[in-house]
């Protein structure tokens, strides 16, 4: 038995499974800073500068303030463009933060 439109709705499934996996997760209730607008499964790979990145968080530091979130393919990163703010939340704070996995940024 020939069934002509499985190959459609294999297509359109598919593309929906990709699209929920595409989208940004919140697993809190918590807002995140604002940012960029992302692409679907790169993220902000595309917006920053890859020989100077700091140049990019700049620009993002006038237009979105001095914390900014962004996506980096399928993981969500917050910068902090305020040495002020960064040593509030790391040296006035740690103790908040100290039970939390080491990032594997730093493992580098």
């Amino acid at each position: 038995m020939s069934f002509p439109y499985f190959p459609y709705i294999t297509a359109v499934t598919v593309l929906l499974l990709l699209y929920r996996w595409s989208r940004p997760r919140k697993s809190t209730g918590l807002s995140l800073p604002p940012g960029p607008r992302s692409l679907p499964f790169l993220g902000n790979v595309a917006d920053i500068d890859m020989v100077r990145p700091w140049r990019t968080y700049s620009e993002w530091k006038e237009k979105y303030g001095p914390i900014v979130s962004c996506r980096l393919i399928d993981q969500t990163v917050v910068i902090i463009n305020s040495e002020k703010i960064a040593r509030q939340l790391l040296d006035q704070r740690s103790a908040i933060y100290s039970d939390r996995p080491a990032s594997p940024a730093l493992k580098m």
